[in-house]
């Protein structure tokens, strides 16, 4: 129906920046966890990423 077509169009488009966000996240987050000394100058940062323990002994 072409009532629905702009709903649709602007539906489909929030998704996928909704998906491209959260890959850039994913990226984000994998390499910060590569980079330890990076999150321990950024305590914002460290509530974002699920703390591996044995990384973080202190």
């Amino acid at each position: 129906r072409p009532d629905t077509l702009p709903l649709m169009v602007e539906g489909a488009t929030l998704y996928s920046q909704f998906k491209e966000t959260r890959k850039l996240m994913q990226k984000v987050i994998s390499y910060l966890g590569d980079t330890p000394d990076v999150i321990q100058c950024c305590p914002e940062i460290q509530s974002l990423i699920p703390l591996r323990s044995d990384e973080f002994m202190c």
